[in-house]
């Protein structure tokens, strides 16, 4: 979503119908017709703005978690086991777990760290509960990855946080 899409969203549509039902009830109400104007283009204004910031927080919030969440597990990686970060070609994959109804959604996030592209791959993970028990396991056919692309690959519902997980990346030739 770009900011064009984010000023021209069919929510922003709200704004049109909140300054809509401020303009019929100004003239139900036998206001001046410039008190209507006046009134009726600041409750736009007004309402079109805050529509805008929370449509803003929603979208681009996840995109903030999203990169701090794999930042932190790139240094990680960098700090602890640099020759993984050679090895993997500077992929790097994070998990994020919050607790939603009677179980947790475990969010997975894919980041090219690298100089080069990564190209067509197939990429196995496996999560894991705190004692090592498996939870969950799944396979993924990714496509093409930019140096310094970031993407959140899938949600795990599981019925335990994930604690731990483990992934193997083949190349596709």
């Amino acid at each position: 979503m770009t900011y064009a899409d984010l000023l021209l969203s069919p929510w922003t549509r709200i704004a049109a119908a909140v300054a809509a039902a401020a303009f019929f009830a100004l003239l139900l109400g036998r206001y001046p017709w410039k008190t209507i104007a006046r009134t009726t283009f600041l409750c736009l204004l007004l309402s079109y703005a805050l529509t805008v910031s929370v449509l803003y927080r929603l979208h681009y919030g996840e995109l903030f978690h999203r990169q701090k969440v794999l930042d932190r597990q790139h240094d990680y990686i960098q700090e602890h086991r640099p020759s993984e970060m050679i090895r993997q070609q500077g992929l790097v994959i994070a998990v994020s777990s919050r607790e939603e109804g009677a179980g947790f959604l475990n969010r997975v996030y894919l980041g090219n760290y690298g100089e080069q592209p990564l190209r067509e791959g197939q990429l196995v993970l496996r999560f894991f509960d705190e004692n090592g028990r498996p939870l969950a396991n799944r396979t993924l056919e990714l496509s093409e990855l930019q140096p310094g692309e970031q993407t959140t690959l899938l949600d795990v519902e599981t019925d335990q946080a994930v604690a731990n997980f483990q992934y193997q990346w083949t190349q596709l030739k």
